[in-house]
C-alpha cells in the first residue's frame, strides 16, 4: 500500500494528467490500510483516480455500501471499463496471478501488459525481553499485527 500511496501525493504534487484505477482489497472494512489517506488523496486527484476498497467480507462493527468480495469480472469491467487499454498491473506476486489470469479470461492482449510484483514482506515479532519502549515504537510502524 505505501509505495501506491507514494506514487498518487506524486501525482498530487506534480499535477500530472493522469488517468489510474486502484482496485485495492482487504479482508474487512477494518482492514483497510491509511483509510482516510486514501480518501484525502482520491478527493484531491478527482476524475484522475479511481479508487474502489473492497473487503472480502463485511464487518458487523463497521457498516459497508460498495462492494465485496475477491477480483472478479464485475468488479473490474465497473471500475475501468477500458481494461483492454490500459499498461500495468502491480501488487503482491499472489495478486497479480490472479489479476493476470482474470483479465486473461476477459480477453485482454497481455502483450500490453506489464506486470509488477511487489515483494512480501515478512513481519517481525519482537523478542520477548525486547524493552517495552521498543516494542510499542514497533507496533506504531506496524512491524506486526
Amino acid at each position: 500500500m505505501t509505495p501506491m500511496i507514494s506514487m498518487f501525493h506524486w501525482l498530487v504534487d506534480t499535477g500530472l494528467d493522469a488517468d489510474v484505477v486502484f482496485i485495492t482489497n482487504v479482508r474487512t472494512p477494518d482492514d483497510i490500510i491509511s483509510r482516510q489517506e486514501l480518501l484525502h488523496i482520491s478527493a484531491r486527484l478527482s476524475s484522475k483516480l479511481k479508487l474502489a476498497i473492497v473487503p472480502a467480507a463485511a464487518s458487523p462493527a463497521r457498516p459497508w455500501h460498495g462492494p465485496t468480495g475477491k477480483l472478479y469480472e464485475m468488479l473490474v469491467r465497473t471500475f475501468a471499463r477500458d481494461f483492454n487499454e490500459r499498461e500495468t498491473v502491480c501488487g503482491l506476486p499472489g495478486y497479480t496471478a490472479v489479476a493476470k489470469a482474470l483479465l486473461a479470461d476477459m480477453g485482454s492482449p497481455w502483450r500490453n501488459i506489464t506486470m509488477k510484483a511487489l515483494a512480501a514482506h515478512r513481519r517481525l515479532r519482537p523478542h520477548p525481553q525486547q524493552p517495552k519502549v521498543h516494542r510499542q515504537l514497533s507496533r506504531r510502524h506496524h512491524l506486526w499485527p
